[in-house]
């Protein structure tokens, strides 16, 4: 078969179509001659036994189309004989070459797109509206609002069914919010599955009601969504139509599914994927995960994805009540999705939103209208899932979002137990250490980030992909040892944190997570876990949860070496310049090998963060701490005696600041301990090699060092002339 090329300069004459051949004739081996008003091809292909065949048609004039000659005009000469237009048919042309040395060509596939082509009368409804653009341009999917329509109407394929039999501001309303809301689908209907399977299919997708209004008799499109005023729906009660309800006693809480899983279709990859997301307080009230797996294979992006498993839960939150009800004539303007509101203060159901399932009409001889409906999900209180606020989203910039918000830092002695094999982790030198990092994803449209690391004297090097770190933002200070923290309404990805117990990083200090409410945003902690010490944080301070989504090229470093990194962030298709990306730096200390500090420091029964106010003796005791025997072990500040670790001891030093100004305090270079300004400072009195877990300032040690007024009194542990990463601090007073 011969393969003709034509260029894009062909417009429809004979002269324009002769002269797109004969400028290709070193690609398709043909010739064309002729006049303005027929066309004769010629073109020579190798035949059997290295004889060429002649090939000759006719093209009749006037000639429609660059895109009719392309395709059906190429179909007549190849063919030949009379050929109708073909129009509406796709049709591929294979030239016979075989690539990569195989004889057999592969699957074909196609990559299709419409949404204003193939209405009938070339006539699409509501074109404005027809597409909607994902992944940053990347995807062009069409309007749910629009499958639905021109499935019914379509005279050739669809239903047939006269536009005026439809309720047209129904779907007009529902195509708007489907477009505000980005709710796009890709997907595809072909004719050995009935239309009448097809829609409902749809209709699931986007979480819609599609019934025949029994007041106009039009058929009806009605998006589930929190679009209404509770205080102007109609309300039934005794006396106001309702004549009977039915509570459903199977759907209490234990038994509503905690985890919603939902199968979708990547059109870029062509690989099916899923999305997960969980009940996290409901799981831990269960005591077990139960779950429901959904495909909706028309959603194309992750972040739709998520959003339909998100709507889908939230109608599985436990507490949710279904009843069955029945009504006189009063209740027969109540439609399939439609909401009102029941009283009943007998059965304890005080103006309760309900949500009609489905709507049965009475018979002549039983005229009660009957009524399967459920508690709103999105009347519930804030404790439960919710819909999502009305949706605030505008095309999306293209292109890859640099990352804004990051935390880097060395690798403390439990992530790197959670990572290397025991031999490996045996192997490693104690003063190695390891680069990793976190970060807050930049936009809706960025899908994850490719971590890029140079080491000193390297070029920067991609090493792995990576996931969006989970964080938010404090609500309010919290001092040393506050165990509840309420996140700000900006915190993400607290659906995605997982199991717990968990580490947390409030800026240098790491926590352990007991309990959280992704919903409530509010977390149960332990302060000042594995290599840190409790401090003060106040509103504003930004809480990681890294235990899934740490970042790391997962190479050594020796100690003094400077760590450069980068976050390439990816968006459907594209990814960040090295170049537009902000470097950060980490300096290896060795952290994962430093002993850690005692724990449940107390300066005479007081909890160290007091100032120590004293005019004599007082005594300072504290718990011993094992980094070996922490490794997978979240060991609360206040917690007794684990360990020691081998070799460890203590130091207590008491400083003077030279000048006498006090300006010292406990601050931070990535991880590493150090003095806030550089102010440098005298050491009164240092007490090292303390085995045991207290040591006593005696009055003399007072009078020695008088006065005590602007000193500070540090504590930390050392093992092997290792110094623990961060000690306790107080400011003496008299």
């Amino acid at each position: 078969m011969v393969d003709v090329m034509l260029g894009l300069d062909a417009t429809g004459t004979a002269q324009n179509l002769r002269a797109a051949i004969n400028g290709n004739q070193g690609d398709t081996h043909a010739v064309a001659d002729g006049d303005s008003t027929a066309l004769t091809i010629r073109a020579l292909s190798p035949g059997p036994g290295g004889a060429t065949i002649a090939l000759s048609a006719s093209a009749a004039q006037p000639v429609a189309s660059h895109s009719t000659l392309q395709k059906n005009s190429l179909i007549k000469v190849l063919i030949g004989g009379a050929v109708s237009n073909l129009r509406g048919v796709v049709t591929t042309f294979f030239n016979g070459r075989i690539g990569a040395n195989n004889p057999y060509p592969k699957a074909w596939q196609y990559r299709v797109r419409r949404w204003s082509a193939g209405w009938e009368d070339d006539d699409p409804w509501y074109p404005s509206r027809a597409m909607i653009s994902l992944a940053s341009g990347a995807i062009k999917a069409m309007n749910p609002a629009h499958i639905v329509y021109q499935c019914l109407t379509d005279r050739a394929w669809g239903l047939g069914i006269p536009a005026n039999r439809l309720d047209e501001p129904s779907f007009y309303s529902a195509a708007n919010t489907l477009y505000d809301e980005g709710f796009g689908l890709c997907l595809s209907w072909n004719r050995q599955t009935e239309l009448e399977e097809f829609i409902p299919t749809v209709i699931a997708h986007i979480g819609a009601a599609f019934y025949t209004d029994r007041a106009t008799g039009l058929l009806t499109l009605r998006l589930v969504r929190a679009d209404y005023d509770a205080g102007t729906l109609p309300v039934f009660d005794y006396n106001s139509g309702l004549l009977s309800i039915e509570d459903d006693d199977n759907t209490s809480g234990d038994t509503s599914h905690n985890e919603v899983i939902v199968n979708w279709h990547d059109p870029i990859e062509n690989k099916a994927r899923s999305a997960r997301v969980q009940n996290l307080a409901a799981i831990q009230a269960l005591g077990a995960v139960v779950s429901v797996t959904l495909d909706y294979p028309g959603i194309p992006t992750a972040d739709l994805a998520a959003r339909a498993a998100q709507r889908d839960l939230g109608a599985q939150a436990g507490g949710i009540r279904r009843f069955k009800m029945t009504f006189d004539r009063r209740g027969r303007k109540i439609a399939p999705g439609g909401v009102f509101k029941i009283s009943v203060p007998s059965r304890g159901i005080a103006e309760t939103v309900i949500r009609a399932a489905s709507v049965e009409e009475g018979k002549p001889e039983n005229p009660a209208i009957t009524v399967l409906g459920i508690q709103d999900v999105f009347s519930l209180p804030d404790a439960a899932y919710v819909a999502e606020e009305p949706s605030t989203w505008v095309p999306p910039d293209t292109g890859a979002a640099a990352a804004g918000t990051r935390r880097w830092r060395e690798a403390d002695y439990r992530s790197l137990v959670q990572r290397l094999d025991p031999a490996n982790l045996a192997a490693l030198a104690v003063d190695a250490g390891f680069a990793v990092l976190v970060a807050k994803q930049p936009t809706s449209l960025s899908l994850d980030y490719i971590l890029a690391t140079a080491g000193d004297g390297e070029d920067y090097a991609e090493r792995g992909a990576f996931g969006w770190c989970p964080n938010g933002l404090l609500s309010f200070d919290i001092r040393e040892y506050t165990t509840s923290v309420t996140l700000q309404s900006s915190a993400v990805g607290l659906d995605q944190i997982g199991a717990v117990p968990c580490v947390a990083w409030i800026e240098n200090e790491v926590v352990g997570v007991t309990a959280y409410d992704p919903i409530a945003r509010t977390a149960t902690i332990t302060r000042g876990v594995l290599d840190t010490v409790p401090a003060q944080h106040a509103a504003g301070a930004r809480m990681w949860f890294p235990e899934r989504f740490l970042a790391t090229d997962s190479r050594e470093y020796a100690p003094g070496e400077t760590v450069r990194m980068k976050v390439l962030t990816r968006s459907s298709g594209s990814k960040l310049d090295l170049g537009s990306a902000t470097e950060d730096e980490v300096i290896v200390s060795g952290r994962q090998g430093k002993p850690y500090p005692p724990g449940n420091v107390r300066v005479d029964g007081t909890r160290y963060a007091e100032d120590v106010v004293t005019s004599g003796e007082f005594t300072v005791t504290w718990a011993h701490r094992d980094r070996v025997l922490q490794a997978d072990t979240l060991v609360p500040h206040g917690d007794s005696n684990v360990g020691p670790e081998a070799g460890t001891t203590y130091t207590i030093r008491l400083e003077s600041p030279d000048p006498p100004t006090l300006a010292f305090s406990l601050d931070f270079a990535g991880d590493d301990y150090a003095e806030s300004d550089g102010t440098d400072t005298e050491v009164v009195r240092e007490v090292s090699g303390i085995s045991g877990t207290s040591w006593t300032y005696t009055e003399a040690m007072w009078w020695e060092d008088f006065p005590l007024h602007e000193k500070t009194m540090t504590l930390f542990s050392v093992r092997g002339g290792i110094e623990s990463m961060q000690r306790y601090v107080w400011v003496m007073t008299e």
